[in-house]
């Protein structure tokens, strides 16, 4: 922000203070939205207010349909953060009852999703799927498939996919903690952005408990909620896993390889202990308030 020029009146100087005290109030979230909405329709920009009378009319007063698509677009970003936060830190039964009573949050999760990932210098998804989508005859568990880009991209391959709510018919609603699914019946399972919740790590756990012997964990998360490498590992090693590559070159996310050895050793089940420790070597994406 720009200092405030030396010959500036106190007048001016307090009227600038509560001008930048105003914008940069937070946008409520949730079901504050409705109040924001009122606040936003009514509220007028100082250069409204300042602007010489010879001014046109166009100028001084944009189009409605401008003002009320920046309104909706502010309102949905905030709705966005408020929901993505929930996810980080609920369980994943409470994530998918809460999809389940109100299906527009899951609308409203992937639209604003798919507008942050836009912005991002590659999508982790993409990545993955360059690698998948050549090969054949694989059974492959899409944990978190969003709306099922990796099962339309993989035409010669059987893949289950996974979510809280079903955006296409062949998706399946499911916790990631308890797929439907048997024991060691997919050769890869893919977790793209969606080790979510206060108990992430049984999600890790039911990705070793599906995979064949030999089978392949290919993980994509959000390289700021990363912050031990080696506390991020150990849960996975944990679980069964053998970690085989960790690429963070990428400024925005890393992304993994784990291998379920062919000895195909059962693993103890984590305690609930566990499972809250595990799970808090990550931490939660929380907005800054603005």
């Amino acid at each position: 922000m720009t200092s405030v020029p030396p010959t500036i009146t106190k007048t001016k100087r307090l009227h600038s203070t509560k001008l930048r005290k105003s914008s940069s109030s937070p946008s409520p979230p949730g079901d504050k939205l409705s109040s924001f909405a009122s606040i936003a329709v009514g509220r007028k920009s100082d250069k409204d207010e300042t602007r010489s009378s010879k001014s046109t009319k166009k100028a001084r007063h944009p189009s409605s349909n401008d003002f009320q698509k920046r309104v909706e677009a502010r309102l949905k970003g905030g709705k966005f953060r408020f929901i993505n936060e929930q996810l980080y830190t609920v369980t994943g039964d409470a994530a998918k009852k809460s999809f389940k009573k109100d299906p527009s949050l899951f609308k409203t999760y992937h639209e604003g999703y798919r507008e942050q990932v836009a912005q991002w210098p590659s999508n982790p998804l993409d990545i993955i799927i360059g690698e998948l989508s050549t090969r054949k005859n694989l059974i492959i568990a899409d944990m978190g498939c969003g709306e099922g880009r990796l099962a339309e991209s993989c035409p010669d391959c059987t893949v289950h996919s996974f979510d809280l709510l079903r955006h296409k018919p062949f998706i399946t609603v499911a916790n990631l903690a308890k797929l439907p699914l048997e024991d060691q019946s997919v050769h890869i399972a893919v977790s793209c952005l969606s080790l979510m919740g206060v108990d992430w790590a049984l999600f890790v756990q039911e990705a070793y408990r599906i995979l064949k012997p030999g089978g392949l964990f290919r993980v994509a998360e959000v390289k700021s909620r990363i912050e031990d490498r080696q506390d991020f590992l150990d849960v996975f090693t944990r679980c069964g896993f053998v970690n085989k590559t960790y690429d963070d070159r990428n400024k925005m996310f890393v992304m993994c390889s784990f291998i379920k050895p062919k000895s195909g050793a059962v693993i103890p089940k984590l305690s609930d202990g566990e499972v809250l420790e595990l799970s808090a070597t990550m931490q939660p994406c929380i907005y800054k308030k603005r």
